[in-house]
């Protein structure tokens, strides 16, 4: 899991980052933890944009907005360093199906084009899934064009990076198109060094590779979920009803992201259990059907299982359906008791995220699973934020000093000799 997320004071001389179709937060969390400024945000869901507040904007004084299509340029500061977003990425997904060419969201993406254009930041980072290069090429094409022309002009290149290989305990493969203004320097490399691979491994260079992390490693030190039941009845959560009385009954089965993880009593044993771990109900034949998926399986996007020395397959959004745990019953262990057969938790899904467990997703099961699998894993976004900070912002950010440094040079034996003269 990434660091714990906390509250940070705005830094005066760090980098900004404004993160549009923020989600719940992944991109701006992996940016926070790199030492940039969240100096503004865009979300429209309620449930995500919920969660974003609570965490960025309540913590970090973050401005969130709604509307990322209404282009306001007073809405950013004009020496923004990143403009980053992930646009809703259904329609581009290779899980979805025959593509529809007049989708309306396929031009969401250029949305950025256009805020590039008017803000002229130093960095503009685009991520999506890779059906954006392979099954919309023509989408991909366009958009790489578009920024080069945006604002002063871009230097713009697009790279596939897997998740898997930055320490996240998930296969995941997006695309990230970065777009770096033409007066900055051309980095050496567009891409961060890989942290991780199959197995432990030395490079050529002598840095060394950890193994990929795996679902157990990510998922064994959880203690067993909770049962179902409203979160106004269970023994960890705040509904949303009760901490915003206002919204009713609505908010009766929401969870609100403001929970903390509770001590709850079992079997004479206390254990601290993390928001978002509660268990779904499963009848008796579910359980005995996905029994017989093999560890590791994904027969498709709704049934998989977690093999437990694996990193998990990518997790999606698809009818809201997370994999099957590793524990229980399966052709691999037989033996072993069909009752422990189930679903992941929306917290199982958010470990294998790399979210840390004081990062409470607000709402139903449903919407908790979708702001989760939509997430840039906070881990995936550090490593990327780092990249960016050292080896594209940083050069600037040292002449910036440097000149800095020598104009209060200057004043002081300006002062001096007016002194001496006097």
């Amino acid at each position: 899991m990434c660091p714990n997320f906390s509250s940070q004071s705005y830094r005066p001389r760090a980098p900004t980052f404004a993160d549009m179709f923020a989600g719940g937060g992944g991109l701006s969390y992996g940016f926070h933890l790199q030492g940039f400024n969240i100096v503004a945000a865009w979300e429209t869901d309620p449930a995500a944009r919920y969660t974003y507040h609570v965490h960025h904007c309540e913590r970090n004084q973050t401005v969130l907005y709604g509307d990322v299509t209404d282009v306001d340029e007073t809405k950013l500061p004009s020496d923004l360093d990143v403009l980053g977003g992930g646009p809703p990425c259904q329609s581009l997904s290779t899980s979805q199906g025959v593509a529809d060419p007049d989708d309306p969201r396929h031009q969401l993406p250029f949305s950025m084009v256009e805020w590039a254009d008017v803000v002229d930041p130093r960095v503009v980072l685009i991520e999506n899934v890779t059906g954006l290069t392979n099954r919309h090429g023509d989408i991909h094409s366009s958009l790489l064009t578009k920024l080069k022309r945006a604002g002063s002009g871009y230097q713009v290149n697009s790279i596939t990076l897997n998740a898997a290989d930055y320490g996240v305990p998930q296969c995941r493969d997006r695309v990230f198109i970065i777009a770096i203004r033409t007066d900055l320097p051309t980095p050496d490399k567009w891409k961060p060094d890989q942290t991780a691979h199959k197995t432990s491994v030395q490079t050529l260079t002598g840095d060394k590779l950890d193994a990929y992390a795996t679902a157990s490693e990510a998922l064994e030190s959880l203690p067993e979920p909770i049962p179902s039941q409203s979160p106004s009845d269970d023994p960890v959560h705040t509904s949303i009803e009760e901490y915003q009385p206002a919204v009713g009954k609505e908010g009766r089965h929401r969870i609100d992201p403001h929970s903390v993880p509770e001590t709850v009593s079992r079997e004479g044993s206390d254990e601290v259990v993390p928001p978002n771990h509660v268990a779904i109900n499963h009848s008796g034949s579910v359980r005995q059907a996905k029994a017989e998926l093999e560890l590791g399986a994904s027969i498709s996007e709704t049934d998989r299982r977690l093999h437990p020395d694996q990193p998990a397959p990518t997790l999606t959004v698809s009818q809201g359906s997370p994999p099957f745990h590793y524990r229980g019953k399966s052709p691999q262990f037989p033996s072993r008791s069909v009752e422990h057969v189930r679903r992941l938790t929306p917290r199982e899904a958010a470990r294998l995220q790399t979210f840390d467990d004081n990062y409470v997703f607000a709402g139903t099961k449903t919407e908790q699973y979708r702001i989760i699998a939509n997430a840039v894993p906070p881990l995936l976004a550090a490593h990327v934020a780092n990249h960016i900070r050292k080896n594209i912002l940083n050069h600037q950010f040292l002449e910036e000093k440097e000149n800095s440094e020598a104009d209060s040079q200057a004043e002081t034996t300006a002062t001096s000799r007016e002194s001496a003269a006097d």
